[in-house]
């Protein structure tokens, strides 16, 4: 994974749970003491390891961990791009993430973001397929919560299809 969103979700356990990241980082060998660069390629399974070290250690599940993850990083995320988040509502916002995604991975060599796809059914439901091979569905989830939370909107989520690689 790129060190942009390493670092994002490493910000935000520090806040949170900051007894538990320094000994779980240096455990899934990630060094802690080392300042991690946009431009690095943190290992899946090292993350893997060190947010499933967290949330034993915060007694919670490691989803439940992604989703507070998630919903943090929105804020963390509106901080560093706020102009991304220049948008009258959360559709428009969403919509345009797929656009900045694709750029990310032109300019950013070996980035691989998730797509999102919208299809309108009705003025009322849209549907929003994640995909993504990392299948971090309740990190998405996280995020969706705090998109809703950003834009003051009341918005009733349903997950309709959860398989591999896509979230609908």
């Amino acid at each position: 994974m790129k060190g942009t969103v390493v670092s994002t979700w490493v910000k935000t356990l520090k806040k949170i749970y900051p007894q538990y990241v320094y000994n779980n980082m240096k455990n899934a060998g990630i060094n802690p003491d080392a300042p991690i660069s946009p431009l690095d390629n943190i290992d899946d399974q090292k993350v893997n390891t060190f947010m499933n070290s967290v949330a034993k250690d915060a007694n919670i599940t490691v989803d439940k961990l992604w989703r507070i993850i998630g919903r943090d990083n929105l804020k963390a995320f509106y901080e560093g791009y706020s102009l991304f988040f220049k948008k009258d509502n959360a559709y428009l916002f969403l919509n345009s993430m797929n656009d900045v995604h694709q750029v990310v991975r032109k300019k950013i060599p070996g980035s691989n973001p998730p797509s999102m796809d919208m299809k309108i059914q009705n003025k009322h439901v849209v549907y929003l397929t994640y995909a993504s091979k990392r299948n971090m569905f309740e990190y998405f989830l996280g995020l969706i919560d705090g998109v809703f939370e950003h834009f003051k909107e009341s918005v009733q989520v349903e997950e309709v299809e959860r398989k591999s690689g896509t979230l609908t």
